[in-house]
């Protein structure tokens, strides 16, 4: 098929490449596409009503039609909305069945993957008139993104444990896309990982002290520890995945980025009026904290890190080295052609906006005109009659159409399927033959919180964690090191199988958590 890169600098211009062969998980191979929606998979306390209330999550699955093949990768894909439903939150976007999300969940679906558009809990006050409140209630909301994000995956794979697998996914295999919103939920998950990462200057009130995330009400940053407020979900099965894409969003603190965070890419338009690009408007150089801006008020919320500085960061630190070592296997004329544009990182498509010199974000997005322009807009006021929400979503997609939105996720399903596929199946696939001749110690072991691995000999290319009953309940890929740690986290003690991947083979281990 042909896939369409859109390149907007001063002008735009469309460039054409042809797979003569299709590839799977990289080029789309099916025709059809089979959907299972609003399939519940937990439960957790939100507070979009106003006061904590149980909510029941769903997701809907999107896989292959007429596939032979019952262990595929999945994505999870994160729908955008500011922690509101759609309209409610000032625009056409926010639920999982936006056009955006909707349509690269069939596309992935073709390619190969099993693909789940998820719901998460909703619920802030972007109103408020205390920028202390606003920033509380918002980092609360992303927390319990994440956990939700967190609590999707461990329940997938308890489903493939306990349930016989109903979607025919690979439990070791899974990535995240976030688009919007869900591109904070996806860069959060994918770097916060240490509960202590979360207690920072900026998010502690200044006034009380108080850190604005209390462990006693939202529990841990992956949702298996209790909290008031806060129900364990599929507590024993890992949280962990190992790519993630965000498509605009921005990450909480650019601290919470180190050399053990997931390999990420990222799209994001320049001049995004709604969340940092990261660049710094004094130098044009790297920047770490941008503003966050409430699209309805103009309000100012907190300083984040945007999509150029995490992927900056990431490409410094080593953390997304399995792709930049790996980018001959990669290399195509989109890549390449992503990688010498203005403002570009590796793995970062610095998109800039179509017309030039405005505010711009969300080129992916499409919706209908003839819904939305019969709704009107609390920013409306008279003498302006055709002011709705059609109209004020103009201001930061001109030229919306389903054309383009569609040029633009070609584009982004390029730079997340040749990235996926190189992460999830190709650098995957090392052999399952015992070996038993290298020199590997565990210690402690048992232990209450960390296992040590030294490997002197040889690299370890990853680590597998597996309960008695067989089920994946942890998993660290491409890490290529002679030291590793296997971490107790979010499992529950006991018993488990620790199985080190090099090139030769495999070594198995039992492991004790007290």
């Amino acid at each position: 098929m042909k896939k369409i890169f859109t390149s907007l600098l001063c002008t735009c211009f469309l460039f054409l490449s042809t797979q003569l062969v299709a590839q799977r998980y990289v080029e789309e191979v099916f025709t059809d596409v089979v959907t299972v929606l609003d399939q519940p998979y937990g439960a957790n306390v939100g507070i979009i009503t106003g006061a904590p209330v149980l909510d029941t999550l769903n997701a809907d699955y999107y896989m292959p039609d007429g596939d032979t093949i019952d262990a595929r990768p999945l994505v999870v894909v994160v729908h955008t909305g500011s922690f509101l439903p759609r309209v409610q939150n000032g625009t056409t976007t926010g639920a999982k069945d936006d056009y955006t999300v909707t349509e690269i969940c069939t596309r992935l679906a073709k390619q190969g993957y099993v693909a789940a558009a998820i719901e998460y809990r909703l619920g802030w006050n972007p109103l408020d008139t205390s920028e202390i409140s606003r920033r509380t209630q918002l980092i609360q909301a992303a927390y319990r993104g994440v956990q939700d994000v967190r609590m999707f995956i461990r329940g997938a794979r308890k489903a493939h444990a306990e349930a016989n697998n109903p979607y025919g996914i690979d439990p070791s295999k899974i990535a995240v896309i976030g688009q919007g919103t869900g591109g904070y939920i996806s860069l959060a998950t994918a770097s916060l990982d240490k509960q202590d990462e979360i207690y920072i200057n900026k998010f502690t009130n200044p006034i009380t002290g108080v850190p604005m995330v209390d462990t006693t009400l939202f529990g841990d940053i992956y949702g298996v520890k209790a909290g008031a407020i806060n129900v364990p979900n599929h507590v024993g099965y890992s949280s962990d995945f190992s790519f993630a894409m965000n498509l605009g969003g921005a990450l909480g603190d650019s601290s919470w980025i180190d050399e053990n965070s997931i390999p990420s890419a990222g799209a994001h338009v320049v001049t995004d009026p709604f969340a940092p690009f990261g660049l710094d408007p004094v130098n044009g150089g790297v920047s770490c904290e941008g503003p966050v801006i409430v699209p309805t008020t103009g309000e100012f919320v907190v300083n984040v890190a945007g999509t150029k500085c995490v992927i900056n960061a990431l490409n410094s630190n080593g953390a997304n080295d399995i792709i930049n070592d790996n980018y001959s296997a990669i290399a195509s004329d989109i890549n390449d052609a992503i990688r010498s544009q203005t403002y570009a990182e590796d793995n970062l498509w610095a998109i800039a906006p179509t017309v030039a010199g405005t505010p711009q974000s969300g080129p992916w997005d499409f919706w209908s005109e003839a819904v939305y322009s019969q709704i009107p807009h609390p920013l409306c006021q008279d003498p302006f009659p055709s002011c709705n929400f059609h109209t004020i979503n103009l201001q930061s997609n001109p030229d919306m159409s389903q054309a383009k939105a569609d040029a633009y996720i070609d584009t982004v399903l390029h730079i997340f399927s040749t990235r996926a596929n190189l992460i999830l199946n190709t650098l995957n696939t090392n052999t399952d033959d015992v070996i038993n001749d290298i020199s590997v110690k565990f210690a402690p072991n048992p232990s209450s919180d960390v296992i040590y691995i030294n490997s002197p000999e040889e690299q370890i290319l990853g680590i597998e964690v597996y309960s008695l009953d067989g089920s994946l309940v942890s998993a660290q890929r491409n890490i290529q090191t002679n030291m590793a740690e296997i971490r107790k986290a979010h499992l529950t003690s006991g018993i488990y199988i620790a199985k080190l991947h090099y090139e030769r083979g495999i070594v198995t281990e039992k492991i004790v958590f007290e």
